[in-house]
């Protein structure tokens, strides 16, 4: 697996790195998908990343949950266990985040919806996630640990900036 991923690391397409070509198709994905079904579910895509990430810690002691994990390896277990409170938050965000209020803010909301997606995926994915992948060098420097919490904080604003309604009607 080490060997793939240092493959990937060094292909190119056109000269950026694959990281970066899949960085900026997740965030047009992420427009789209923002576009067709409604910002208010990157809203809570965004804050159910954020969620997973400060619960993950605290699945190794949970009761019930500790002994399940105990008989994984230890990257199937964290992507387990991410994924799962992944899903938790998001269904969780979904009725936090009114689906109702701003569903119709068009492109412009959904790109910055995405945009601040990728954001905090970015910041979290150096800061906690760089065992399941390595984090592109090129970004390394941008998304270092002293600026996390400044990544996070302008993107939960971005996330509410794009919900609102009378910016975009």
């Amino acid at each position: 697996s080490t060997t793939i991923v240092s493959t990937m690391q060094t292909i190119t397409l056109a000269g950026a790195s694959i990281n970066l070509v899949a960085i900026i198709g997740v965030w047009f994905l992420l427009s789209v998908f923002g576009f067709i079904m409604g910002a208010s579910r990157l809203d809570a895509l965004g804050f159910a990343m954020i969620g997973a990430t400060l619960l993950k810690p605290f699945a190794a002691g949970a009761m019930l949950l500790s002994p399940l994990i105990a008989t994984f390896q230890p990257l199937t277990a964290s992507i387990a266990v991410v994924g799962g409170l992944l899903v938790v938050c998001y269904l969780a965000g979904l009725r936090l985040c009114d689906t109702g209020f701003v569903d119709s803010g068009g492109i412009i909301s959904s790109a910055l919806s995405a945009l601040a997606i990728v954001a905090i995926g970015l910041a979290l994915w150096n800061s906690a996630y760089t065992t399941v992948w390595p984090f592109p060098l090129e970004l390394s420097a941008v998304f270092a640990s002293p600026f996390t919490l400044w990544w996070l904080l302008g993107a939960i604003g971005v996330l509410a900036l794009a919900r609102q309604q009378r910016m975009w009607s």
